[in-house]
């Protein structure tokens, strides 16, 4: 992982995630790009001049300057040992303009909170992150409010015997390894659905493939899949879940802006959520 990049609305979930960003990018020794989506004024959208074009240069330093003083008010003066960049995109879609720049940067994840600085906010900086979970060419970390900076040392990999997850457990394996941590892969079986001849024979290809020694795995039976994922994050005290996401998979239910659904599983953990999705599987991985 060489580039992290940390998409804004200045927001204080967004300065959580700045946090996250700015440790994992020491942990990793990654450049940290810091940036903004900000809408395009009409006005530039109807003419093209020259005047505009200035319009735009100033806009942009403007933003600039405010990211600058973001960083400071949440992790005081830069730090002359981690590269940083700010970056100003102007854009009439939030996710456009940071898909433009993971892109770009070739960027090797996303941190981003989940809520914004409003009522409204919360549902643009929502849906942007929702969209990027199933979009992103990268993992997406996405931080929740209010939650602590710890050290990651459990993390839980909610799994549904999906045939992709042995590569992302690979990758996930490489992460825990920076930090020492234990992984515990989670399936949700409904009521009576029990199948223990499944769940041995995913153990045994997963032991096969996969040399990272420090894996337990473990089950719940349940009718709410929410539910129980967030009642098993509380129990055993995860710093980190993750998910494969796919059509109409687990985290895009986790991600349905409902307020009862959201509220929920806000009300029973306060995990960082780390996404992976097909886009981020190379054309070997996706090989089965």
């Amino acid at each position: 992982m060489k580039k992290i990049l940390h998409p804004t609305d200045f927001s204080i979930n967004s300065a959580y995630a700045l946090k996250f960003a700015h440790s994992l990018s020491e942990k990793f020794k990654a450049s940290l790009i810091v940036m903004h989506v900000a809408e395009v004024p009409t006005i530039m959208n109807s003419a093209s001049s020259p005047s505009f074009s200035v319009m735009e240069a100033e806009k942009k330093a403007s933003i600039t300057e405010e990211l600058k003083k973001y960083w400071k008010a949440t992790l005081g003066d830069i730090s002359a040992l981690l590269r940083v960049e700010f970056d100003v995109r102007l854009n009439s879609s939030t996710t456009k303009g940071i898909l433009e720049a993971i892109s770009e940067y070739e960027a090797g994840l996303v941190v981003m909170g989940t809520k914004g600085q409003s009522k409204l906010k919360e549902v643009v900086m929502g849906s942007t992150t929702k969209k990027l979970v199933a979009k992103s060419p990268c993992p997406v970390l996405a931080i929740p409010e209010n939650v602590s900076l710890k050290e990651i040392r459990k993390i839980v990999y909610a799994s549904d015997f999906d045939q992709y997850d042995m590569a992302v457990l690979k990758k996930v394996a490489d992460f825990a390894a920076m930090y020492d941590a234990g992984i515990i892969v989670l399936h949700i079986f409904f009521s009576g659905e029990k199948k223990e001849n499944e769940m041995m024979t995913f153990k045994q290809q997963l032991s096969e493939h996969l040399s990272y020694a420090n894996i337990e795995y473990d089950f719940r039976i349940s009718e709410n899949v929410n539910q129980a994922i967030a009642n098993y994050l509380q129990e055993c005290k995860a710093d980190l879940l993750v998910m494969f996401e796919k059509e109409e998979g687990l985290i895009d239910k986790l991600f349905v802006f409902d307020k009862d659904r959201v509220g929920k599983f806000a009300t029973h953990t306060s995990v960082p959520l780390l996404s992976y999705n097909l886009r981020t599987l190379t054309p070997a991985e996706r090989v089965i």
